[in-house]
């Protein structure tokens, strides 16, 4: 009476320790049926700025700036942004502050920042007070945010005009890069009919080495600009 009950209780434990010995060949069978996962890498190119502000804004991306603008310093490439103008007389020109549709030649009223570090000469408010714009080669730029006026809670009471932020970037693999170009302008104005050229040359070498990445670059600019400045004699003068 006890013999077959015994039998298939002995076939139940044979079967179960021949699963539990096929387990570790499992895994073998599954590496060769699926084939791996490839390791995805996301940068992130968002704006800094947030999506829900009432404020308009615009933006300029790095390829936009190396299609559509002959950029030779940072502050050429935010040129065709509307509403937004930069004071550049001639190329390399230092005074080259921001105005806006609300600050005019007011550039305390508008602010720069380079990756939320500010680059704004606070210290006057007129056009020898420009932001420093030399602290950012165009090679680094990503993108170029714009965000207008009036008055932004993100930032202090200077932001009447508006506030434009440059995000820069760091190199994922080895980069070099070496701009050279040279410009011309006939000038003809108020007695002065003259050529005035100027030329740049500019080098940036970077490198991403694990988790550590650097970034080096060198510009040279040499613009002989045209008048900005006429004299005339005094009334009664000779």
């Amino acid at each position: 009476m006890h013999t077959p009950l015994r039998s298939r209780r002995s076939r139940l434990l044979a079967s179960m320790a021949i699963c539990v010995a096929c387990l570790p060949l499992l895994p073998a069978f599954a590496d060769d049926a699926v084939p791996p996962v490839p390791q995805v890498v996301v940068t992130d190119k968002k704006s800094p700025l947030p999506d829900n502000l009432p404020n308009d804004k615009n933006s300029i991306t790095a390829e936009k700036i190396f299609d559509d603008i002959n950029a030779m310093t940072s502050q050429e490439t935010v040129k065709y942004i509307p509403g937004t103008a930069v004071r550049e007389r001639f190329v390399g020109d230092r005074a080259g502050i921001i105005m806006t549709r609300t600050s005019g030649l007011n550039p305390a009223d508008s602010l720069l920042y380079a990756d939320d570090l500010l680059l704004s000469n606070l210290l006057g408010n007129m056009y020898s007070y420009p932001p420093r714009w030399g602290m950012v080669s165009v090679r680094e730029i990503e993108r170029v945010d714009m965000l207008y006026g009036p008055f932004s809670a993100l930032y202090p009471g200077n932001s009447e005009g508006g506030v434009m932020t440059l995000t820069t970037r760091m190199p994922e693999k080895t980069e070099a890069h070496l701009d050279i170009k040279a410009f011309n302008e006939a000038f003809k104005l108020y007695g002065t009919n003259q050529n005035f050229s100027g030329g740049d040359a500019n080098a940036a070498l970077g490198n991403k080495v694990g988790n550590w990445a650097y970034w080096m670059s060198m510009d040279h600019l040499n613009s002989f600009g045209h008048p900005t400045i006429f004299g005339w004699p005094a009334a009664g003068g000779s």
